[in-house]
C-alpha cells in the first residue's frame, strides 16, 4: 500500500501475483504422473493369465487320470476269476495204487549194416580213383591210425607201407587173435573186404569202425592207402 492510502496492484508476472501462480498451478497439473497408464494394466493381466493357464492344465491332467483309473478298474471287474484246479477224487481204502511209469532211456538205432560188396568191381576202380578223395576220407581212420614212416602207435596199428604187408606184422600193436591167425598179406581185396565191413570180414577184431558201404569212397581210399609207403604198390592186374 502506498503512502497515499491506494493499494499498489503487483505487475503481471511478478512473484506473488494471481497468474504466477495459476500458471504454476498449471504447470503441476501437466506433471503429474499417469495413473491408467499401459504398463499398469499388463503387469496386472499377465500372472492372471498364467493362473488360469496352470489352472486349466491341472484340472484336464487330474481328468485324464481320474478317468483312466476309473476305465481300468472296471476292466478288472469285468474280467473273470481264475478257476480251481480240479482235484483228482482220493481212490477207495483198499484200492490198487498205480505206480507211475519211469520214462525210458531212448536207444539209438543200430546203423544199417553195409551191404554186400562186389570185391573184384573194387579192385578194378582202383586204376581210375581219386587218391585225394581218398586222402579226405582217410581222416577218419586218422583218429585211430598213424600214417607216418616214423609215426608212434596210437589205437591202431600204423598203415604207413600196409599195401601188401604182412599181416600182425608191426611188433607195437597188440593185434587181436583172430587176426593173428588169418595170416597172409594185405592184398587189395582183404583191404577192401575188411574195411567194407570189418567185423563180418573178421570176426573177434578190435576194430570198432562200422565199415564203408560206397564202392566209390572204397576205391578211393585204396588208391591213398596204395601212396602210403616208400614207393607207391602196384596197381592189381587187370582182369
Amino acid at each position: 500500500m502506498r503512502a497515499d492510502g491506494k493499494r499498489e496492484t503487483a505487475p503481471a508476472g511478478a512473484p506473488g501475483s494471481t497468474e504466477l501462480r495459476a500458471g504454476r498451478g498449471l504447470d503441476a497439473d501437466e506433471q503429474a504422473p499417469d495413473r491408467t497408464s499401459p504398463l499398469r494394466w499388463l503387469l496386472l493381466i499377465v500372472p492372471l493369465v498364467v493362473i488360469v493357464a496352470m489352472g486349466t492344465w491341472l484340472v484336464t491332467t487330474w481328468s485324464a487320470r481320474v478317468s483312466r483309473f476309473a476305465e481300468d478298474l472296471s476292466v478288472r471287474q469285468r474280467a473273470p476269476l481264475p478257476q480251481p484246479r480240479p482235484v483228482a477224487p482220493s481212490p477207495p481204502p483198499g484200492a490198487p495204487t498205480s505206480r507211475p511209469v519211469a520214462p525210458q532211456p531212448a536207444v539209438a538205432p543200430r546203423p544199417p549194416p553195409p551191404a554186400e560188396l562186389d570185391v573184384r568191381s573194387v579192385v578194378a576202380a582202383i586204376a581210375k580213383a581219386d587218391p585225394e578223395a581218398g586222402e579226405a576220407t582217410f581222416k577218419i581212420c586218422r583218429v585211430c591210425h598213424n600214417a607216418d614212416p616214423s609215426g608212434a602207435t596210437k589205437f591202431g596199428p600204423n598203415l604207413w607201407g600196409v599195401v601188401g604187408r604182412r599181416k600182425a606184422a608191426r611188433a607195437a600193436f597188440a593185434y587181436s587173435e583172430s587176426l593173428r591167425a588169418r595170416g597172409g598179406v594185405w592184398t587189395y581185396e582183404e583191404l577192401a573186404t575188411f574195411i567194407h565191413n570189418p567185423r563180418k570180414a573178421m570176426p573177434g577184431t578190435k576194430m570198432a569202425f562200422a565199415g564203408i558201404g560206397n564202392p566209390r569212397r572204397l576205391a578211393d581210399l585204396l588208391a591213398h592207402l596204395r601212396t602210403l609207403g616208400d614207393t607207391p604198390a602196384p596197381l592189381p592186374p587187370r582182369p
